[in-house]
Parts: C-alpha cells; sequence; structure tokens
C-alpha cells in the first residue's frame, strides 16, 4: 500500500490483493487467520 501511495486498506484489498489471492498469484501465509496481524503475502508460482 505504501509504494502505491494508498490509504483505504478495503480498497486496496478488495481492487489489489483480492484479485490476487483469486488468481492463485499470491498466497497467504497464515490462511486460518486472514486478518491476524502476523499476515503475510508470498508469491506462488504462476499457474
Amino acid at each position: 500500500m505504501n509504494l502505491r501511495g494508498l490509504r483505504d486498506r478495503t480498497k486496496f484489498r478488495n481492487k489489489h490483493l483480492r484479485p490476487l489471492l483469486d488468481a492463485g498469484l499470491l498466497a497467504m501465509t497464515e490462511p486460518e487467520k486472514p486478518r491476524s496481524s502476523q499476515q503475510r503475502y508470498v508469491r506462488t508460482t504462476t499457474p
């Protein structure tokens, strides 16, 4: 978010993060706790 200059987390999650997760390009490090403060995202291999 900081790199893109975005401030609204909800819009960032819906417009940028969710499509990448749905496409399988990103994966959550803690999928059972999606709102965890320790949540990180890792790049996956291309499908």
